[in-house]
């Protein structure tokens, strides 16, 4: 993380610049350039594959842990307000945020989801991150590092392999190969 003053700017040419190669190096020439060393761990997860690293490093980190079960299987975070069904499957590595609405049958691992989502029937989301509001269909199957944006209507029976979906879409067709939707 930098936290920079402004006359940085200055030291910025009028195209593609390398502050770690090339304004960090002459920041250092002058004693311009600090640091702070923060305890514990600290990572970048700016890119989805990144945030999901990290949300399993910090889940595989915490000294609570959910008691394992026929359908939680631990490490998982899951808001109070989230009712697991009997015959879904959650974990390990999930974060599940509030008022998500989890149908039977759905399995869900290696992913974040995001509030006031519902998934329904028998969907099975893998090592990818959904939305808030998203509508995630019947027999749904995303995987592959898919982000899927807020307010997606995943329609049922649909395959996302490595999607990237905008905000407000509707899903209607399979994406086998990873591409963005717009």
């Amino acid at each position: 993380m930098y936290i920079l003053n402004s006359t940085v700017l200055d030291r910025i040419e009028l195209k593609p610049t390398s502050m770690e190669k090339e304004v960090f190096p002459q920041m250092c020439e002058t004693s311009n350039l600090y640091a702070f060393v923060l305890k514990g761990y600290w990572m970048d997860v700016g890119q989805p594959i990144d945030f999901l690293k990290g949300t399993q490093l910090y889940l595989d980190n915490q000294t609570t842990t959910t008691p394992s079960t026929s359908n939680l299987i631990p490490p998982v975070l899951i808001h109070e307000s989230v009712k697991i069904p009997s015959k879904a499957v959650i974990g390990p590595h999930v974060v599940i945020a509030e008022n998500v609405i989890i149908e039977e049958g759905v399995r869900i691992k290696n992913s974040t989801i995001l509030p006031n989502t519902i998934l329904k029937q028998h969907c099975f989301i893998n090592t990818s991150i959904i939305g808030r509001k998203c509508i995630i269909g019947q027999w749904v199957r995303i995987e592959n590092t898919s982000v899927i944006g807020d307010e997606v209507k995943v329609n049922d029976e649909i395959y996302l392999n490595g999607a990237r979906v905008c905000h407000n879409k509707i899903i209607t067709e399979n994406v086998l190969e990873p591409k963005v939707v717009m």
